[in-house]
C-alpha cells in the first residue's frame, strides 16, 4: 500500500468527503458517504477514516 502525506482541506456534504490539495486548490479525491466509516476517539488528535475498498485515511489538524 502507498503511504502519502498531503496537506488538504476537507469538505463534507450530502454526497461525501472531498479532499482539496491545500497548495494547488485542486480537487484531490472524493469519497461517497455510503463507502465511508470513521473512528473518532477523544484521546486522539485525528479522525481515522476508511473509504471502501482498501482506502484508509488519517485526517489531523495542527490545533
Amino acid at each position: 500500500p502507498a503511504k502519502l502525506s498531503v496537506p488538504v482541506h476537507a469538505g463534507v456534504n450530502d454526497y461525501g468527503l472531498h479532499l482539496i490539495n491545500a497548495q494547488t486548490k485542486n480537487l484531490f479525491q472524493s469519497y461517497p458517504l455510503k463507502n465511508l466509516t470513521w473512528i473518532m476517539k477523544t484521546d486522539r488528535p485525528y479522525i481515522q477514516i476508511n473509504a471502501k475498498p482498501d482506502v484508509d485515511l488519517t485526517l489531523s489538524t495542527p490545533q
